[in-house]
């Protein structure tokens, strides 16, 4: 298995499970972890009242059908409560969906966010390299693999993860089109659409009534500062594949607390408001980030998200370490080597010396 500096510093410092991802760091001594892309604005003001709220339902077991999740969800989305299925975390809902399509062909465009591979484990997975030159965009290239690959499924993030580019509309119609001409699923994870600077223009979600081939996931962690929490959602209108999702999915797997907070974010008037403003302040912090980092020689890909994935030949890892600065090496991310690197924006990373 191929270890990243970050996963052998884990070890090293006495922790036994690898994570796959940033974010962990037991026995380490940090003071700035860049390593997890969360919104940099931390949860907003109705959290805390609605998880002292939430302490009241902790006796009880949760509603079996997250009834009025789905309702908030629904209006929050923008969707039919029958399109959504609620989940512990977009990870849950990918993890239920690779068993859904265990033993069919996935096609995962590369570099991606590792939990694709493991949650497709058990499919037939074929992987396409996106070009650099490209700026790891997908493009009409992954439409005619597709049509001459014929998978059943492909998956891939928008904005994407570790890069933090937008694929356009226009693109994703012509996947839309390509992939139902050869009854193929289109799965995209959104989970960190609200804060890029499209903000949820550049959702699909607002064409799967249009499209029985595709499924859109979204997640209250990123957007919402809430990792915590762990709540998700796959939305779909075609409901063969959704009961297919559901029944892969565990009996009560969303807490009465997840339930009484997510419903009181997806129903709270200022959502919007709070979107807007954090959105202002990723671009002002990740353009400050990105002159520090040209500043001192290494490349950055130019991203839309909170997060930026930069190339350099300098151990960056070890540098920003050796300050309590985490940063998430992407060594063992498929597509990319011990050079690059995935950093977060925050109020801190704006003022690093590189």
């Amino acid at each position: 298995m191929k270890l990243s500096k970050y996963e052998k510093s884990r070890l090293k410092n006495g922790c036994k499970k690898i994570a796959r991802h940033g974010g962990c760091i037991c026995g380490m001594d940090i003071v700035c972890d860049l390593s997890v892309n969360v919104n940099p604005a931390g949860p907003p003001e109705i959290v805390k009242g609605s998880a002292l709220a939430a302490l009241e339902r902790i006796d009880r077991y949760p509603d079996y059908y997250s009834s009025d999740l789905k309702a908030a969800a629904s209006g929050y989305y923008g969707v039919n409560p029958e399109c959504i299925v609620c989940g512990n975390g977009t990870s849950e809902l990918l993890d239920a969906i690779g068993r859904v399509f265990a033993g069919k062909k996935v096609l995962l465009p590369i570099p991606c966010y590792t939990g694709y591979e493991r949650a497709f484990r058990h499919c037939e997975t074929e992987t396409v390299m996106l070009y650099e030159k490209d700026d790891f965009d997908i493009t009409d290239r992954v439409i005619s693999i597709m049509e001459t690959m014929k998978p059943d499924a492909l998956v891939f993030g928008n904005p994407s993860n570790p890069v933090g580019r937008l694929t356009g509309k226009e693109m994703i119609g012509r996947l839309l089109d390509a992939a139902a001409g050869s009854g193929c699923t289109v799965i995209i994870d959104e989970s960190f659409i609200e804060i890029c600077d499209a903000g949820e223009g550049a959702s699909s979600v607002d064409v799967i009534q249009h499209y029985d081939n595709l499924i859109v996931l979204r997640s209250l962690t990123k957007s919402y500062a809430v990792p915590g929490l762990r709540l998700g959602f796959a939305l779909t209108c075609n409901s063969g594949l959704l009961s297919d999702i559901e029944d892969e999915l565990p009996e009560w797997n969303i807490s009465a607390f997840a339930t009484h907070i997510g419903t009181d974010i997806l129903s709270w008037d200022k959502s919007r408001d709070y979107l807007e403003r954090s959105r202002r302040e990723i671009i002002r912090m990740r353009g400050s980030l990105v002159d520090h980092m040209t500043k001192a020689g290494i490349r950055v890909i130019p991203g839309s998200c909170g997060y930026i994935l930069s190339n350099t030949s300098r151990p960056l890892y070890e540098e920003m370490l050796e300050k309590k600065i985490l940063v998430r090496d992407c060594g063992n991310i498929s597509g990319l080597d011990k050079n690059w690197y995935r950093l977060a924006v925050c109020e801190a990373s704006a003022s690093i010396v590189f």
